[in-house]
């Protein structure tokens, strides 16, 4: 095995097992009780950092060792992803206004 093979073996075992921590630690969010809200949050700070671990651990992305090229690739992904979601839930909000709750009888 060349260095370099054994430097990218141990980069994805802390990745996995870091991304495996983020996970039950979200899960432990859940299991523990907490209020829902708290939960919530809890849970979305943790997907927020697993996101940046995949992406550090995985996917090789990092702001100083990455070409520009790649990380505005990313940028757009994220904003695309962002406007459907945002669009999306923005139609469905708009739409639970428009139907009434009870159906007339």
């Amino acid at each position: 095995m060349t260095p370099e093979y054994k430097q990218d073996l141990k980069a994805y075992g802390l990745g996995f097992f870091g991304a495996l921590v983020l996970t039950a630690l979200a899960f432990a969010a859940v299991w523990a009780g907490l209020p829902r809200t708290l939960a919530l949050w809890v849970i979305g700070a943790l997907a927020i950092v697993q996101a940046f671990w995949q992406m550090r651990y995985f996917l090789h992305l990092s702001l100083r060792e990455t070409p520009k090229d790649r990380l505005w690739l990313v940028a757009f992904a994220l904003l695309v992803l962002a406007l459907m979601v945002l669009g999306t839930l923005w139609v469905l909000f708009n739409l639970q206004h428009m139907v009434p709750m009870q159906m007339p009888e």
